[in-house]
């Protein structure tokens, strides 16, 4: 019977044949003798098994294809049909086995395969969404993949050849790399002239020491992921010569990175020279230039002119001064050709200009200047390149123009001319800052052709076209800047996208135009102004999207695209490769508001400034404090700064995905740790078991109440990190803390990350919670009591072994175990994960002090002292009483005293008490449906790119752990799934953050 059902199953998956019942299964169970086809042979059994009339009582008419009443040859016929000879069957792929060999190899090795011919590796950095092959073809069952970044986790999967042809790729397993730093070994010294092909390897580290050029005739090839630090010593710079060539072609996982030498938290604009091109295309200040300080002649006869090669590039904290107000730039490309390559580059907090062109005919795409002091993207000396893809976000602390454009400062006809075609660029620069000047400064003679530009943000205006002769250019179109948004300018501190002065030319006039088809309207992107997580990427709904779109020329370098600005809606370039490194000293954001004492009137903060909570700060009742989605908001240390909601206040912190409001601490990125800023307490006026009001921990006000309904407001795509400050010895506060908060409220999508107290703690209260996840909190992740009566859905923690205490921990009332309300949540789909292998991390469910509660498939892994331990008298009665149950739960790699073991074996009663409860005895009950199975998560260890989601065999999603149905109240969600995370939605992705604090 069992293969009769089968069969009958894989023929539903085939062509719609005689209506089948649709179903996903392996047409390959239908190759009864393993041969890899089906043919006449599985016939055979296809008779025996089907060779029947509508007489048998396993007649299934569903296999009477041509409808009279038996099952016989005709039918085999169709059989025949879809299953034929050429229906090959691949065999399925085997997981690997990985090991790590040093800081860039991982040696690879699986089983082998039945009719497998080969073997194809795919590997992935974990971060990244496509799998890469990386050896083709393997006939062994083992591969050693080497030039790996040190410290980095790495997914592998093996894809199976055979005649059939190539598998599903199989299952994922990942390992890390070992780290390894500057500190690992001296770097290697680059100085004086290279004059021959010289390799430098990602294994080992550069120090430029004093201008090092790359002489004509050589070539300097740089691999992915090296670093090459400019000693600010010796003003070291690398300059390329005419006819020399840089081959810097690395990759979005692993870029080249140029910096200074300075430490990390010690590095600043203008401490190392820079990077310099010199291409021998044509200028218009003579037939060869003399580049700024001594780096080179550049210029010629050749537009065609290939210098190398520069792709997935950084080059961060150089513009020296060489002399007084004479700094390098970034990247100084002198004269280089079009047969150089440009692409993925980023310019990060320079002296002096981000990238400027000196004439030439180079093209350049995705390029990215962040804290440029002077001008983001400068070109002149007759520049016709062409660009697109182009950002640049100013810092006010220090900066000039977005663009700046001449032809020739001297003479303002030389040719060639500047007439750069240039389309889909953002500028940004900094409305609050004290600099940030014009947008698009066009000047000097310079012609252009622009499009598709927003230009946001700065003090100067958005546009100041200067000088007769670009007015000129302007005027006769040969100078045009189109299809462009404009919006948030200032000019001399009044509201104005246009520069308004004695020049010959009223560039709003110019600019307002039909046929020009600008735009003065909010562009509506993500985040622009957020230094530490910027966003350039436009809302579906953004005029950028829905407004007339410039088409480029159809010439091979332009794409066409259906967007405004540098950044597509789903096309986020810069993601990944590109950093955000503060300099020694910076502001996280160009303006910075303080935040202190009472708030009692409504209240709005704004994602274009961020704020610094100086002690602590009240909403009072009555007030409300709205944050925008992709707000910062900064604890202070030195005052412990603190947002306390209290009782009739409201916060309404309503964040998106892609704009996640964040609470962090004012240290200088590199140097957060936990416990450096307070935390966020909200209070409420919800019943509790402490009285019918409560003080709050740390004078952080009252709660409790008589209102189950009391609404205290929304934390939506909310972030809390490195919080949890010590007021007094072992006195901490909670990253959230939720006390008295009734189910009014709104809690969805919060995060808390590295906390040095409980990362969320409810006291009392009502208030449901979904989309919960704790990272790294030195107490417990989870924590109740008090008299919460609330639910939750969708929660996952994940501890770090250096300092961590339970996944829950449970109680009703300390001192009075009965005390009513009594704590009883009912919570379903949650992960918690501990560290294995860390010096603690301690257990995944407490329950104790007389707590209720309805737990329902969780997932409970990974914990040192057990899975689950139920604990003291009153929560042990509850437990037997049903009141207390965990069920259609999954534990699994959970220790107990340094031996493998899911469930605590203590003394559960009271104090002298003998034990009194069997936590394995109660978890195994069938009817509580628990397994103790691998739940085959994807990487639910790994602290750099975590991922909770099951495997699609995984016990948790394939029906060998029965789920639980919760409650159809309209809170819960009715999923198929153990586990906090969905194996088809990974509702982590894209807002939540691994960063690392200090030290680790």
């Amino acid at each position: 019977m069992r293969r009769f059902y089968r069969v009958c199953f894989i023929l539903g998956l085939t062509f719609g044949l005689a209506g089948f019942a649709h179903a996903q299964t392996d047409p390959a169970q239908a190759d009864f003798d393993g041969n890899g086809k089906v043919e006449f042979a599985d016939f055979l059994q296809f008779v025996a098994l089907f060779g029947k009339t509508s007489a048998d009582p396993e007649f299934d008419s569903r296999m009477d294809f041509d409808g009279n009443g038996a099952i016989d040859f005709p039918d085999f016929l169709q059989f025949v049909s879809v299953f034929g000879q050429s229906s090959r069957i691949t065999p399925a792929a085997p997981t690997p086995t990985l090991a790590v060999e040093s800081n860039m190899s991982i040696a690879v090795s699986w089983a082998a395969i039945a009719n497998a011919t080969g073997y194809n590796v795919e590997r992935r950095m974990q971060g990244l969404s496509d799998f890469t092959t990386v050896a083709e073809n393997v006939t062994s069952t083992s591969y050693t993949d080497t030039g790996l970044v040190p410290g980095t986790d790495y997914d592998y999967r093996i894809v199976v050849i055979s005649a059939a042809g190539p598998s599903e790729p199989g299952s994922v397993a990942m390992a890390m790399t070992t780290p390894s730093g500057m500190a690992s070994g001296m770097p290697e010294v680059l100085t004086g002239m290279i004059t021959s092909d010289r390799l430098l390897t990602s294994d080992k580290y550069y120090l430029l020491s004093g201008a090092v050029f790359v002489q004509d005739g050589a070539t300097l090839t740089i691999e992915p992921g090296t670093q090459i630090f400019g000693e600010g010593a010796t003003n070291g710079t690398l300059i390329v010569a005419q006819g020399g060539k840089v081959i810097a072609n690395g990759r979005a996982d692993r870029p080249i990175v140029f910096t200074s030498d300075a430490l990390d938290n010690e590095k600043d604009r203008g401490q190392w020279g820079g990077l310099i091109i010199n291409g021998r295309a044509p200028v218009n200040t003579g037939a060869v230039a003399q580049g700024e300080g001594d780096t080179g002649t550049y210029g010629g006869s050749d537009p065609a002119d290939n210098s190398g090669i520069l792709r997935y590039v950084r080059v961060e904290f150089a513009g020296i001064e060489f002399s007084p107000d004479n700094e390098l730039n970034g990247i100084a490309f002198q004269g280089v050709g079009s047969g150089t390559t440009v692409d993925y580059v980023q310019v990060h907090f320079n002296q002096d200009d981000g990238i400027e062109f000196f004439g030439g005919t180079v093209n350049a795409k995705h390029l990215y200047c962040t804290g440029i002091r002077d001008d983001s993207f400068d070109w002149t000396d007759g520049w016709t390149g062409k660009g697109q893809f182009w950002v640049a976000q100013q810092r006010g602390d220090d900066a000039d123009n977005g663009f700046e454009s001449d032809n020739e400062g001297d003479n303002n006809e030389a040719m060639p001319r500047s007439n750069p075609t240039i389309y889909n660029v953002t500028l940004v620069g900094d409305p609050n800052g004290p600099e940030s000047d014009t947008g698009l400064l066009l000047r000097e003679g310079t012609a252009g052709t622009l499009r598709n530009f927003i230009v946001i943000g700065f003090n100067k205006g958005g546009l100041d076209i200067d000088t007769g002769s670009s007015i000129q250019l302007a005027n006769s179109g040969e100078l045009s800047v189109q299809n462009t948004i404009f919006y948030n300018n200032k000019v001399d501190g009044t509201p104005g996208n246009f520069e308004v002065d004695d020049d010959e030319i009223d560039e709003a006039a110019w600019v307002r135009m039909p046929a020009f088809n600008n735009a003065e309207v909010d562009p509506m992107l993500m985040a622009p102004y957020s230094l530490r997580s910027p966003d350039y990427r436009p809302f579906s709904s953004s005029p950028a999207v829905t407004m007339e779109v410039a088409s480029p020329p159809a010439d091979g370098f332009f794409d066409a695209v259906s967007y405004i600005g540098g950044v597509g809606p789903n096309d986020n370039w810069l993601a990944g490769w590109t950093t955000t490194e503060q300099p020694a000293g910076a502001e996280e954001i160009g303006s910075v508001e303080i935040l202190e004492g009472r708030i009692t009137s409504d209240r709005t903060l704004t994602s274009d400034k961020s704020y610094l909570l100086k002690g602590a700060v009240f909403v009072e009742n009555g007030a409300t404090l709205t944050i925008e989605p992709g707000t910062f908001i900064f604890g202070e240390g030195a005052t412990n700064g603190t947002l306390i909601v209290a009782q009739g206040g409201k916060v309404m912190a309503d964040g998106t995905a892609s704009r996640p409001i964040v609470f962090t601490s004012d240290a200088v990125e590199g140097q957060r740790d936990r416990g450096q800023w307070g935390g966020l307490i909200i209070n409420g006026r919800a019943p509790v078991n402490t009285g019918a009001v409560a003080q709050g921990e740390g004078d952080t006000g009252t709660y409790g109440g008589s209102d189950p309904t009391d609404n205290s407001g929304v934390l939506r795509y909310v972030r809390v990190e490195f919080a949890g400050i010590e007021f007094s010895p072992d006195n901490e506060l909670n990253g959230i803390a939720f006390q008295g908060v009734g189910s009014g409220t709104t809690i969805e999508y919060v995060q808390v990350h590295y906390n040095q107290d409980d990362g969320i703690e409810f006291f009392g209260g009502t208030v449901n919670a979904k989309y919960l996840y704790c990272t790294g909190i030195r107490d417990d992740s989870f924590d109740w009591t008090d008299g919460w009566t609330g639910k939750g859905q969708f929660w996952v923690a994940q501890q770090r072994g250096d300092d961590a205490d339970n996944g829950f921990e449970s109680d009703n009332e300390g001192d009075n175990n009965e005390a009513m309300p009594r704590s009883n949540p009912t919570i379903y789909n949650v992960t918690l994960v501990g560290d294995p292998n860390g010096p603690e991390s301690d257990t995944g469910l407490l329950l104790r002090e007389g707590t209720a509660a309805t737990l329902r498939n969780f997932i409970v892994i990974g914990f040192n002292k057990g899975g689950l331990d139920i604990d003291t008298g009153s929560s042990i009665q509850l437990a037997n009483s049903g009141e207390l149950s965990v069920q259609n739960t999954i534990f699994y790699n959970n220790k107990v005293d340094g031996t493998p073991g899911n469930f605590e074996v203590d003394n559960d009663g009271e104090e002298g008490a003998p034990d009194s409860f069997d936590e394995a005895a109660w978890a195994r009950m069938p009817a509580f449906n628990n397994a103790e199975v691998n739940p085959m998560l994807m990487a639910p260890y790994s602290t750099s790119t975590p991922d909770f989601t099951p495997e699609s065999n995984s016990p948790a999603v394939d029906g060998t752990v029965p789920v639980a149905s919760p409650p159809d109240d309209g809170f819960f969600t009715s999923v198929n799934f153990i586990g906090g995370v969905d194996p088809l939605r990974n509702w982590l992705a894209g807002w939540t953050t691994n960063e690392r604090p200090a030290g680790q």
